[in-house]
């Protein structure tokens, strides 16, 4: 019976212990993306997409999700598993296009479909599409263009990207954003001297 009270009070001890080190880590930084918008057009890749795909890039609302432990477990996995399974090849190499946007369904893909599989995957675990936004910019040392996965959350914006399995705040990126998806397959265009 002792053992049995020791060992409850031990496994509580653990989830608190987890629950202080993921509300310290995840408020530690709260930041919500925010820059000055240029413009609203659409993304002809993108929207080669949605015509291919028809639902997977409705967006009406503007959701943001409550950040908890089982959130972030999620967020962690996806990232992982999508990183893991996926092959990075060109879409020139196996589409014969510069640009070809479109799920990983053979194994292969390219940053955008990284982030296209990130997002249909944690959808399907209800995550609200709402809140995940796909976006563009340039990796600020290596100079290339590059597509993530952002995540509105309470605590601010999250970054899943295919070059690694951390999950950082918006801003903790190397990136200079270039555009975000919003509502009705338009995106946002940012200023870039921010």
């Amino acid at each position: 019976m002792v053992d049995k009270i020791l060992m409850s009070s031990f496994k509580n001890i653990l989830n608190l212990t987890a629950s202080l080190l993921l509300a310290i880590s995840l408020n530690a930084y709260p930041t919500t993306m925010s820059l000055p918008v240029v413009k609203i057009k659409s993304l002809q890749s993108y929207h080669d997409f949605c015509q291919r795909n028809p639902g997977e890039c409705e967006l009406d609302t503007s959701d943001i999700i409550s950040l908890n432990e089982n959130i972030w477990a999620l967020l962690n996995l996806v990232n992982t598993q999508v990183n893991q399974e996926i092959y990075f090849t060109l879409d020139i190499n196996q589409y014969g296009y510069e640009e070809f946007w479109n799920y990983p369904t053979n194994g292969n893909g390219d940053c955008e479909d990284y982030a296209l599989e990130k997002r249909r995957r944690l959808v399907q675990h209800n995550i609200p599409r709402g809140a995940l936004r796909m976006i563009t910019g340039f990796h600020s040392t290596k100079l290339y263009a590059h597509a993530l996965l952002s995540i509105e959350t309470d605590q601010g914006t999250l970054i899943l990207d295919n070059e690694t399995n951390d999950i950082l705040w918006w801003d903790e990126k190397p990136y200079i954003y270039e555009k975000r998806e919003i509502s009705n397959q338009q995106w946002e265009y940012f200023e870039q001297n921010w």
